[in-house]
């Protein structure tokens, strides 16, 4: 390559970083992030995995179950019907069903085997409008430690279960009216947390691990409306992208997000104590009633006038804080929308501007206009599907209707202030 071929080279890759635009290519029918990140003997499983080595003869689902848990380690195999805690902490087995984590693989959304504790956050991660079904599984005599804007400190051996399942009807939920897609597994091992995605067979009989993720074909009936896109399963690369964070040292951590007190603090039905209390009651979580009484609730859809401002505060939280804070992947904006901090300064968004930002379509200037959420950057970017538009920048396909109403709604709310001055 030529002296100066190379210098323009450098400085377009620079001049993208520093703008912060996000550039989305559309990968391939069933596998997402390649090369491979760590381990070249992997077996990397497609949804047109459907032939053995003999091109005439198609393998079952029953035979290529199979092949894949003779694939997988050792301590994946075991016989038993506890908890398979050997291979959690440290081998990646190749079926959901092998960890041994739901009495009934083909239910993921209840009935977690031994300690596993199910648990729901007032406000989540916009996934595409997919149910989430969540669980947290503690080692024995270990239990997590409690923060009050932070997440969870939680111990060696830590795994947490994510089930999502697309609903045929955004209108009508439950494991009955929804398709399995996808398990995700976080996992707290000796090296730090390892992220593994699970595609769920079209029958519902197990999940595959599917390091390099996959995208599936979804079409739903949302608000009376048919809507139609690819979700995508994450690969295990993509996942660094909302979990990993660079500290004050300069070292890249893994985190978890949503386990934090005040997406627990409101009680589940049949329930009279809260998430978070009922967490402390069974020693899953040190504390006592004494944080509690001081912590945040983020209240859940749908919201009055009395509480738009707190949900708006916890909806950006859940949803842009993990790359919007300090170390985050999208620190260089220099936009800050963690939960705590205070909504009306710049650094929230109030009359700033995005750097090497172009306003989109309509030319717009401002992250937040008070009083006026069509001149405002964050609403636009969260009504658009254009990769440079998007924000989030990954994890979505569709719109949030739900979600851009509250925050038009509590930027429209806001005291009237010119920009301009």
């Amino acid at each position: 390559m030529k002296k100066s071929h190379l210098i323009f080279y450098i400085i377009m890759c620079f001049c993208l970083f520093s703008c912060g635009e996000t550039s989305k290519t559309t990968p391939p029918e069933d596998v997402v992030d390649v090369p491979k990140d760590d381990d070249s003997t992997d077996i990397v499983v497609d949804e047109n995995d459907d032939k053995n080595d003999d091109e005439n003869a198609v393998e079952t689902l029953e035979e290529k179950l199979a092949r894949l848990a003779l694939a997988s380690p050792a301590d994946c195999q075991q016989d038993s019907t506890s908890v398979n805690w050997d291979a959690l902490s440290h081998a990646d087995c190749n079926l959901l069903s092998q960890y041994k984590l739901f009495k009934n693989i083909k239910q993921p959304q209840y009935d977690a085997n031994g300690a596993g504790q199910y648990y729901q956050l007032s406000a989540e991660l916009f996934s595409d409008y997919a149910s989430k079904y969540r669980f947290v599984f503690l080692p024995e005599n270990s239990q997590m430690t409690y923060s009050f804007d932070d997440a969870f400190e939680m111990p060696l051996g830590t795994v947490l279960v994510k089930t999502f399942a697309m609903p045929f009807d955004t209108a009508i939920r439950g494991a009955e009216h929804e398709r399995l897609i996808e398990t995700r597994l976080l996992i707290k091992r000796t090296d730090g947390w390892v992220a593994l995605p699970f595609k769920w067979t079209d029958d519902g009989e197990d999940a595959i691990l599917t390091k390099y993720g996959a995208l599936v074909d979804v079409v739903m009936t949302n608000a009376q409306q048919t809507i139609d896109f690819r979700y995508e399963i994450p690969s295990k690369t993509t996942c660094k992208n909302c979990h990993q964070k660079e500290t004050d040292t300069n070292e890249l951590v893994f985190l978890p997000i949503g386990l934090k007190a005040r997406f627990l603090n409101w009680p589940l039905a049949n329930q009279s104590e809260t998430q978070l209390r009922n967490m402390q009651i069974n020693g899953l979580l040190s504390g006592d009633e004494t944080d509690i009484a001081a912590t945040n609730t983020v209240p859940k859809f749908p919201v009055t006038d009395l509480e738009l401002d707190q949900a708006a505060k916890g909806y950006l939280d859940v949803n842009c804080a993990h790359c919007h804070q300090d170390g985050g992947l999208g620190g260089i904006s220099g936009l800050r929308l963690e939960y705590w901090r205070d909504a009306t300064s710049i650094k929230h968004g109030i009359c700033k501007k995005p750097p090497g930002y172009d306003g989109g379509l309509n030319h717009l200037s401002y992250d937040i206009v008070p009083g006026n959420a069509e001149q405002s950057i964050l609403p636009y970017r969260m009504s658009v599907t254009t990769a440079k538009d998007i924000m989030p920048p990954i994890g979505r396909h569709s719109v949030h209707l739900e979600g851009i109403k509250l925050i038009n709604d509590w930027i429209n709310r806001m005291p009237i202030v010119s920009c301009n001055n």
